[in-house]
């Protein structure tokens, strides 16, 4: 399922999604064209560049004049 697609899931079946009004009780996800691997691997870098910004601001916050 890397091909971009709209998936559809009604009674336990995965169908592709067509255009127009969907059943109030299906639940609609479109696949990543990504691999589940590159996914975390960026994952994982956003979270490092998160706990970076968090810890330059505590220095600066924390930081005695």
């Amino acid at each position: 399922m890397h091909d971009g697609n709209v998936y559809v899931i009604k009674d336990g079946r995965v169908e592709i999604a067509k255009n127009g009004r969907q059943p109030k009780d299906a639940m609609l996800f479109g696949s990543s064209r990504k691999t589940p691997a590159q996914a975390l691997r960026e994952q994982a870098e956003r979270i490092r560049q998160s706990c970076s910004f968090v810890q330059s601001r505590l220095v600066l916050a924390t930081k005695r004049d």
